[in-house]
């Protein structure tokens, strides 16, 4: 019996000296720095598409365009393209970029680019912007294309391009005044224009603050005849009694309807033109004239 209740004794002194626990808790704050990071272009490129819905001019192609050079006439379309990054997301719906597009000199707004699709589809941080512009009296000639958004580099002019020809002045030149046979005899066959070669040159270029910048445009070229008459008189030489070649033979009959040459584009160098005649057997003497007229078509 004294060994028990020693046993309890030493076990009731043991709970005795355990203190007596509360219910406590304290924290520290948590701190985490997210940086802002601004939106920022990635690509942007401008295309041009003619009035057949032809993609002639991508700024990304460089040579392999099928025009020569980046000009744009009334009634074509400016596609404007920007692809953009933000790693914060760009979102639809509310669209949380705006971004508006601008030709200079003048500061011209030709509209805002609209949302087309995410470049991945998982990915929300890369997005294409496009807008689609009809060319319409929009003030020649030389213009830089560029866009403004208030959420990619805080609302500062990116360019996009500096050289779209809008509507440039085309030129037509011939080497002489006129193409001029003398000395010719009734019958007479294959006699060569007095200063045979001629040449027809195209250009085509902008005004910028006064000079002339040459725009390399790509034309189709068409050449037509008349009849040669002589006031008073019934006898003429007919159309097709005149030829002509582009530098070498064989030599082509002029007609009274236009007929396609080929397409050229517009350089320093003239395109050769040599012509010929045939004089009609019966035919009374005295000054013919006629015309030889070329059709340019810019492509």
């Amino acid at each position: 019996m004294k060994k028990f209740i020693g046993i309890i004794i030493t076990i009731m002194m043991l709970l005795i000296s355990v203190p007596h626990m509360s219910t406590n808790s304290f924290g520290v704050p948590s701190e985490a720095d997210v940086i802002d990071y601004s939106a920022d272009y990635i690509q942007a490129w401008i295309e041009i598409i003619n009035m057949d819905d032809i993609k002639v001019w991508d700024q990304r192609y460089g040579g392999d365009n099928l025009r020569s050079d980046s000009y744009i006439r009334d009634g074509e379309n400016l596609t404007v393209n920007v692809i953009i990054f933000d790693v914060n997301g760009i979102y639809q719906d509310p669209l949380s970029h705006t971004i508006d597009a601008y030709l200079s000199p003048e500061d011209t707004y030709i509209g805002t680019l609209v949302f087309q699709h995410y470049m991945e589809p998982e990915d929300v941080s890369r997005a294409l912007f496009s807008l689609i512009f009809t060319m319409n009296d929009i003030i020649r000639c030389k213009h830089d294309v560029y866009v403004k958004s208030g959420e990619v580099y805080e609302g500062a002019p990116y360019q996009i391009y500096d050289s779209l020809y809008v509507n440039p002045f085309t030129t037509a030149s011939f080497s002489d005044a006129n193409v001029n046979w003398s000395g010719l005899f009734p019958g007479s066959t294959g006699v060569a224009a007095y200063n045979n070669t001629y040449g027809y040159n195209v250009g085509a270029y902008c005004l910028v603050s006064g000079d002339e910048v040459w725009v390399n445009i790509d034309y189709r070229l068409s050449i037509i005849g008349t009849n040669m008459t002589q006031d008073g008189v019934t006898d003429f030489i007919p159309c097709e009694n005149i030829s002509y070649d582009m530098g070498s033979p064989p030599a082509t009959p002029l007609s009274e309807t236009y007929t396609f040459l080929d397409v050229f584009n517009a350089t320093a160098s003239p395109i050769p033109f040599n012509f010929f005649i045939d004089v009609p057997t019966v035919i009374q003497a005295g000054a013919y004239t006629g015309q030889i007229n070329f059709l340019v078509e810019v492509i």
